[in-house]
């Protein structure tokens, strides 16, 4: 069985982020799933607490969307994807990597 990283890499990869293009993506719902089928509330974060998300990256639901800027100096992101409800939350490292 695959793990929730590489099911969410393999998703958002599918995807090409460019410098200067909006690009969206939308996970599949079957991506996180409750046993109990709880309404299921999802965010992006950085791996460092004390690091702002990049202001041109969202996530609303599970449509992940952005328009990385011109001017880009890293060529990668680290975020964290939370899935909660109010029992338990998931939390999933993925790399997204931004092509010029």
């Amino acid at each position: 069985m695959k793990s929730l990283a590489t099911i969410l890499k393999s998703q958002i990869d599918e995807k090409r982020f460019s410098t200067g293009a909006y690009t969206m993506v939308e996970l599949l719902p079957t991506t996180f799933t409750d046993d109990h089928n709880s309404t299921l509330k999802y965010s992006l974060k950085m791996p460092n607490p004390q690091q702002e998300l990049p202001s041109w990256i969202s996530l609303r639901g599970l449509v992940l969307m952005g328009t990385p800027p011109e001017k880009y100096s890293p060529l990668s992101y680290e975020f964290l994807l939370v899935a909660e409800n109010e029992f338990r939350s998931e939390t999933v490292p993925f790399t997204l990597k931004i092509h010029i």
